[in-house]
């Protein structure tokens, strides 16, 4: 690969003037190259690893947003869009929700992947903050070695069937909070829909009496037949 070489311009003009402008006594100043140092390669990886976690932890914000905003019957369409599953989507919403992890000043020091992530938001935030401290957690850290920052050995019969049951349990109460906000909301919008139609029938109501009364005005007031 052909290397680019370039001058400071000022620099070599400095040189020259000082050299009586006699191009055989200008010592030439030392190339700049395009080639960067190690230092610099450094900090580029590690921003990208930074913002790969930023970008997963939004995902996760989105989703979350998405499960309070939309309509009821909106969110799992909208899923099936992104082509997420419902848990994919529960694991990214998990991701943004641990203060932890949601912590910029963290993005550094933790694994560019969800999967991972999520294995680490079920660590309280105070045992996470510590492995970060003191560099147990690092970006190369693998879902299957978290286990093990809780002094549990990763994959025992026990462990797995305890952590499956405490994941089916917490996915049910999940599932029953939102479905409870579904019904909320769904009672939210009868609610209003009977108020409209209440509030529709009280003027059609008022209408009508108003009428009534400017008809019995307009009788009271109508001048009696005279017979000649």
């Amino acid at each position: 690969m052909n290397e680019v070489i370039t001058v400071d311009r000022r620099v070599f003009a400095a040189e020259l003037k000082a050299a009586g402008n006699n191009l055989k006594n200008v010592s030439i100043p030392p190339a700049l190259s395009n080639r960067r140092s190690v230092e610099e390669f450094v900090r580029l990886i590690t921003d990208c690893r930074a913002c790969a976690v930023e970008n997963l932890v939004a995902i996760g914000q989105h989703l979350r947003e998405a499960k309070e905003e939309l309509d009821h019957g909106e969110f799992g369409p909208m899923l099936k869009r992104i082509k997420f599953s419902e848990g994919t989507a529960r694991k990214y919403r998990a991701i943004s929700a641990h203060p932890v992890i949601s912590n910029r000043s963290n993005w550094n020091a933790l694994p560019p992947s969800w999967t991972t992530l999520y294995e680490l938001t079920k660590l309280p935030p105070d045992v996470l903050e510590a492995r970060i401290a003191d560099g147990t957690v690092t970006p190369e850290l693998e879902g299957t070695a978290v286990a093990s920052l809780r002094g549990e050995p990763a994959g025992s019969p026990m462990r797995c069937g305890v952590e499956k049951r405490i994941a089916e349990l917490e996915a049910e109460l999940k599932a029953m909070r939102e479905t409870a906000r579904d019904r909320e909301r769904e009672l939210q919008r009868e609610n209003d829909l009977l108020r409209s139609e209440v509030e529709v029938l009280r003027a059609e109501l008022e209408g009508r009496e108003a009428s009534r009364r400017s008809q019995m005005a307009r009788q009271r007031w109508r001048p009696a037949s005279s017979n000649w």
